[in-house]
Formats: structure tokens, sequence, C-alpha cells
């Protein structure tokens, strides 16, 4: 796939780096969401899950969570929040951080998993807020 294709005003051309509110020098970096991306989640979304119960089998669609998370990893692009190890007992930070460009959606969303749910709703309204279409869309008229 060619790198230099260039889509004009339908494109979002540039990362977005986001400061999280509580911790201002930590960044997340939001990748534009590509038609590939929308498949990728369309594909999660309505991939049925099953479960046996005492009447069958169950169908069971993604839960909101399980989207967000999703909505989130397909279009992490970095991050610095930083890893820890643990060295004679006390938790010291090392150089690479929690998450790496590239990383496969689903080691992010193990990730996602681990944080705190506000943490994870903040990025996601961060990204509704930068990423039309994607995340959280705030109604607040400003007339």
């Amino acid at each position: 796939m060619d790198k230099n294709l260039q889509f004009g005003n339908y494109a979002i051309i540039t990362p977005i780096t986001y400061h999280f509110e509580k911790e201002p020098e930590w960044y997340w970096i939001f990748k534009p969401p590509t038609a590939r991306n929308e498949l990728d989640l369309q594909k999660f979304m309505f991939q049925k899950r099953t479960r046996r119960t005492a009447n069958g089998v169950e169908e069971l669609p993604a839960t909101f969570m399980e989207v967000v998370m999703r909505q989130l990893a397909l279009t992490f692009g970095g991050t610095n929040i930083p890893n820890y190890k643990e060295v004679d007992g006390e938790w010291i930070p090392i150089e690479e951080p929690i998450l790496k460009e590239g990383d496969r959606p689903e080691k992010i969303e193990e990730v996602l998993g681990a944080m705190p749910t506000d943490l994870v709703q903040e990025l996601w309204e961060a990204l509704g807020e930068h990423v039309p279409n994607w995340g959280a869309v705030k109604n607040n008229p400003k007339d």
C-alpha cells in the first residue's frame, strides 16, 4: 500500500497528541482512523460471542467498554506513560513506556483494561474531541 496517498479535505493527516488532565507530562497519541480501522471495528462489534446456557447457546454483542477500548487501540499512535519494575522492593520507572507504537490492539486493550476507569474515559472523550466520528461526543453548545 502506498503510504503517500493523499485524500485532500477528507483526511486528518497528522496524529494528535493529548496530554492528561491529572498527569500533564504524560501524553497519548491518536492516529487518524482509516476506513480499514472502521472495518476492523465493525468486525469486532459484530462478531458474535457465544455462551452456553441451560436453554442452549446465547449470542453476546460487544460491550460498551470493549468498543471503547477497541477504538482507543485502533487509533493508538504512542504514549510516554511510564512503565515500572520492582527492584529491591521498590518500584522504579524504566526507559520504555507501557506501550509502543505498533503494539497489537490486544496488547493495548490489555493495558487499557488495567487502567482506572476514569483514565480510560478521559482518553475516550479526548478521542471524540480530536478525531471526528470516534470516541465520546459531548453535546455542549456554546450559544
